[in-house]
């Protein structure tokens, strides 16, 4: 007998289109392990109900013969069935109080939780995380509150043209937008009193990628950390991004000592946050790195206060 697999319904969030495998995936799956899918009905998945069922899929409100679900966030604990493998994002492995109940729940109801952030490879790194695609929506709606916020000030800028990611039928849609945007800034510049707007990217890996890609659109220049307070101060550059590392937003303890970057993740203690330096001279914060709290924090309250 085949193995069923369920697919559910996303509705944490109104504007969650995200699937746990797409119709491409489970043609695969059913062609080479002759395994059975059944997929409840959603409006607003980014695939279509009838494209999961050409591929082979069951569509069905009833998930019950299925003994693995899968799922993209968490899944409501009424809903939960007994020896039930489940795979989803649970948001349990660093003990997160508000979740707690959900992996009570599941270890009460004898089920197998596969959690996406505990899949990693022989070296302990994780295979499924943020990434490119985390970079482009999130700095769409970056430059989309951006817009408003000068809106709300009174100042009306191009920005506040921007949509929401999920309102662009695709990532071509959003680039193409932005890029006559941006056209627009480069032919009519911004006014005096909103230059330069600096943007300071926190991390250099794939969300940071993703995020200036986005950016690209746009009339924007790179500029160094060293380079920021001067910038600052000149009252001109048009749209500026500003890359931060390490080395930018911490300083080592003990008077006299050198930052390195391998001694920082493995001695955290010894460091700590330095990134007020930066923060008067940024319009725009876009945090792109994971943290705990064996870190120094990016930025306190006392400092946001300031």
């Amino acid at each position: 007998m085949a193995v069923t697999i369920g697919i559910r319904r996303e509705d944490k969030n109104e504007w969650e289109r995200r699937a746990p495998l797409i119709p491409p995936d489970i043609a695969f799956l059913r062609k080479e392990h002759g395994l059975r899918f059944v997929v409840q009905f959603s409006p607003i998945r980014a695939y279509f109900d009838a494209e999961y069922e050409s591929a082979g899929a069951e569509l069905s409100e009833d998930l019950a013969p299925a003994g693995i679900v899968l799922a993209v966030k968490e899944i409501p604990i009424d809903l939960l069935r007994a020896r039930t493998t489940y795979v989803f994002f649970a948001h349990v492995i660093k003990g997160q109080p508000h979740n707690m109940p959900l992996l009570a729940s599941l270890l009460e109801r004898d089920c197998s939780l596969v959690d996406y952030e505990r899949i990693i490879d022989d070296r302990g790194r994780r295979l499924i995380f943020f990434g490119r695609h985390a970079g482009l929506a999130g700095m769409i709606e970056t430059l989309w509150g951006f817009g408003q916020r000068l809106r709300a000030l009174g100042v009306v800028t191009p920005f506040a043209e921007l949509r929401h990611a999920y309102e662009y039928a695709d990532f071509g849609a959003a680039q193409a937008h932005i890029g006559e945007l941006g056209g627009k800034i480069r032919r009519e510049g911004l006014p005096a009193e909103l230059q330069p707007r600096v943007f300071g990217l926190v991390g250099y890996g794939n969300v940071t990628k993703g995020a200036q890609e986005i950016l690209a659109c746009l009339p924007v220049t790179e500029v160094s950390v060293a380079e920021l307070p001067a910038l600052a101060a000149s009252r001109s550059g048009g749209l500026v991004q500003v890359v931060f590392k390490e080395q930018d937003m911490v300083r080592p303890r003990k008077p006299g000592a050198v930052f390195e970057l391998q001694d920082y993740y493995d001695h955290p203690g010894g460091y700590e946050g330095c990134f007020d330096e930066h923060l008067a001279h940024l319009d725009v914060l876009v945090n792109t790195i994971y943290w705990d709290e064996r870190y120094p924090r990016l930025v306190t309250r006392e400092w946001a206060r300031r």
